[in-house]
C-alpha cells in the first residue's frame, strides 16, 4: 500500500494530555525535534495530510498555523490511511501497515494505531466514528482487525520520556544531512571569532544562525541542531543532545541537556530534560528540569521547578483533580500555553498548571494543581478574567509578529467558561 492521503485523527483521549493539548490537537506536542505530526509527515513526503479531530482547537490552530485540511477539502485519487494523532512514528510499524493490502484496521492495546481503505469508501468510513475512537468495536465496514505495537504518548509525561531518545535520533539524522549537504563547512559563518565547539562533527549548525564568543556548543554526549536565524549569547552552554528551534534565542546560561526548544524562544538560566512548545519566554535565571512548558509563557525572573522529591520516589501528577503516578522519579512542572509566572515562582514537583493561568505568589510553593485562567498569589486562587486575558494575548502575539484572532478567541472563552464551571 503507498498511501495517497494521511489522516491524522484525534482519538477522544486528549484529556490525559492536558494543559498542552487543551489549546492544540495532540498530533501538535513536540517531543525532540519535532512534533507528532511532522514525524509522521516525515515518513509520507508525497502524501497529502488531512487531519480529524475537536473542530474549536482545530480552527483556532489552523489560525495560528495555517490550514489544516479535512478530507472533504482533498481530491482523492489513491488508498487512504489513519493514523492516531498520538502515535510515535517509528519505521518498523509503519513498514508493518504499508506492507499490507488497505481493508484493514490496526489496534494498539486499547488504542487505535491505524486504518486503511480505497479512495471511495470516504464518506461511509466518515460515518463511523467507532473504527478511530473504540478500539474494542470489531467488525466495522468489513475492516479486519489486527494488533500491531507502536510507542503512544498516552500521558503528558511521555512526551518527556520519549523526548532524549528522540533528540539523539533525530539529531544524528540532521547531523549527517547538514555536513552531508556542507551546510556546516570548516568555516561556518554563523559561528563568531571566540565561540567554541566540542564534537562539531555531531553539530548541525545553520549558516543563518550566530554562536556568538564566549559560547560553548558540546556535543560530546549527543548531537546538537541549531536551527536558521537562532541566536547564542556569550555565557552560554549548550550540551548535547539538544535543539534550538528556528528564530530561538539562548540569552546566556545552561542548557544541560535533553532540551528541544520550539521556534523562536527566549531562554537564559540553567534548563535540562525540558520541552518548550514554542514562542515561550524564560529570559532570567532559574532552573526548569524535566518540564513542559506551552506556547506564548512567560516565566518571570528565578522562576525555579522541583523535578525530584526528597525520598526521590515516583512523582505523582493531578490532572483534573484526578491523581496518576508517573512511575519516573524526575518529573517537574507541565504548563499550559499563556501560563505567566512573577518574579520568585517556586514550581512544586510535578505541579500543573492550566492554560491562561497567572501565578504570582512568589516564594511559597505553588500547589500541585491550577485549572485554567486562574489568579494564584500564594493563598488564594481567584478566576482570571477572559477580558483582561484577551487583551494581553493581543498584545504578547503582536510583540513576535502573530495574531490572537477570533478562532483563538473563541477557544478560550469556551476554556474559560469550562474552567469557571469546576471542569478542566
Amino acid at each position: 500500500m503507498n498511501p495517497s492521503v494521511v489522516v491524522v485523527f484525534e482519538d477522544g483521549a486528549e484529556g490525559a494530555l492536558w494543559p498542552l493539548a487543551a489549546t492544540r490537537p495532540v498530533w501538535d506536542l513536540r517531543t525532540g525535534g519535532h512534533t507528532l505530526a511532522d514525524k509522521l509527515r516525515a515518513n509520507f513526503p508525497d502524501a497529502q495530510f488531512a487531519f480529524v479531530g475537536r473542530g474549536d482547537v482545530l480552527a483556532a490552530t489552523a489560525e495560528d498555523q495555517g490550514p489544516l485540511p479535512g478530507l472533504p477539502d482533498l481530491r482523492i485519487q489513491g488508498d487512504v490511511l489513519w493514523v492516531n494523532g498520538r502515535a510515535l512514528a517509528d519505521q518498523r510499524w509503519i513498514d508493518e501497515i504499508l506492507g499490507q493490502e488497505g481493508g484493514r484496521r490496526y489496534t494498539c492495546g486499547n488504542r487505535v494505531l491505524a486504518f486503511a481503505h480505497a479512495a471511495g469508501r470516504t464518506a461511509q468510513v466518515l460515518r463511523e466514528p467507532a473504527l478511530w475512537t473504540d478500539a474494542s468495536a470489531r467488525k466495522i465496514g468489513d475492516f479486519i482487525d489486527a494488533t500491531l505495537d507502536a510507542p503512544f504518548i498516552d500521558a503528558i509525561w511521555d512526551l518527556l520520556r520519549y523526548n532524549h531518545q528522540e533528540l539523539l535520533v533525530e539529531g544524528e539524522l540532521v547531523v549527517r544531512a547538514a555536513h552531508g549537504a556542507e551546510l556546516a563547512p570548516r568555516e561556518n559563518p554563523a559561528l563568531m571569532p571566540g565561540a567554541h565547539l566540542v564534537s562539531p562533527g555531531a553539530i548541525a549548525l545553520h549558516p543563518t544562525a550566530r554562536v556568538s564568543p564566549g559560547a560553548v556548543l558540546d556535543a560530546s554526549n549527543g548531537p546538537i541542531v541549531v536551527e536558521r536565524d537562532v541566536l547564542i549569547e556569550p555565557h552560554s552552554y549548550v550540551a548535547g543532545p539538544s535543539w534550538i528551534g528556528a528564530g530561538t534565542h539562548v540569552l546566556g546560561g545552561k542548557l544541560g541537556g535533553g532540551v528541544s526548544l520550539g521556534p523562536v524562544c527566549r531562554v537564559a538560566g540553567e534548563i535540562e530534560e525540558s520541552i518548550f512548545q514554542g514562542f515561550a519566554n524564560k529570559r532570567h535565571h532559574g532552573f526548569v528540569g524535566h518540564s513542559i512548558v506551552g506556547a506564548w509563557a512567560n516565566l518571570g525572573a528565578l522562576t525555579t521547578t522541583s523535578d525530584l522529591k526528597n525520598n526521590y520516589g515516583s512523582v505523582r501528577v493531578s490532572i483534573g483533580g484526578r491523581v496518576h503516578d508517573t512511575g519516573e522519579s524526575k518529573i517537574g512542572s507541565f504548563l499550559g500555553d499563556h501560563v505567566k509566572t512573577a518574579i520568585g515562582t517556586l514550581l512544586t514537583t510535578g505541579a500543573v498548571v492550566g492554560p491562561a493561568t497567572n501565578l504570582v505568589g512568589g516564594a511559597t510553593a505553588s500547589p500541585k494543581e491550577l485549572p485554567a485562567f486562574a489568579w494564584w498569589d500564594g493563598a488564594t486562587v481567584a478566576a482570571y478574567e477572559i477580558e483582561k486575558f484577551i487583551a494581553t494575548a493581543r498584545i504578547v502575539c503582536s510583540r513576535r509578529s502573530r495574531t490572537f484572532g477570533e478562532e483563538q478567541e473563541a477557544l478560550y472563552r469556551l476554556i474559560a467558561a469550562q474552567a469557571a464551571g469546576g471542569r478542566p
